[in-house]
């Protein structure tokens, strides 16, 4: 076929056709349900990938949004239900998908099922600098530590961790 005998109308047609043909990944199919009330200390909440299924626990709905769009907590504004209202979301990825396309779908899906459009913005915040006196600086270097490995200046921290919190504990 010689290409200088189509009209350029259709070739850019045809073109176009093929940039707007992409569609965005979605799962195959998916269940979204309020997460069941239960104890602080039996909530298991998170995301587990296991073969072709995906199973997110217990998550605010910030948090799906988070996930999806790839932004930090304080990126996120909404209602206060936004936090605090939680999900559980079952879904089956397609056939030949992969892991990371799984942010690209949770889009898809907090479009469809939750009617969620997406508004960016910009925003100042309040910030704290770090910044070198005017006299310069009066920071003293650390003393030396001796063939033992300690000195009178350092902290010996222990931290543990379980379901009820996080615990960090100073031994001298």
């Amino acid at each position: 076929m010689n290409i200088q005998k189509i009209p350029r109308a259709v070739l850019i047609y045809l073109l176009c056709g093929l940039c707007f043909s992409q569609t965005r990944p979605e799962f195959e199919v998916a269940s979204i349900k309020p997460s069941p009330e239960t104890a602080a200390e039996l909530t298991q909440a998170g995301v587990h990938i296991d073969g072709a299924q995906v199973r997110f626990a217990s998550l605010p709905l910030q948090t799906y949004i988070q996930m999806a769009y790839r932004l930090k907590s304080y990126q996120v504004a909404g209602p206060d239900w936004l936090s605090s209202q939680r999900f559980d979301i079952v879904a089956k990825l397609p056939e030949g998908s992969m892991q990371s396309q799984v942010p690209e779908m949770l889009q898809a899906l907090l479009a469809d099922r939750f009617k969620m459009k997406v508004h960016r913005d910009s925003r100042e915040f309040p910030v704290y600098a770090l910044e070198v006196a005017k006299g310069g600086a009066r920071l003293t270097p650390p003393s030396e530590v001796g063939e033992s490995g300690s000195d009178k200046n350092s902290l010996n921290i222990s931290a543990s961790g379980s379901i009820k919190g996080v615990g960090v504990k100073r031994s001298d």
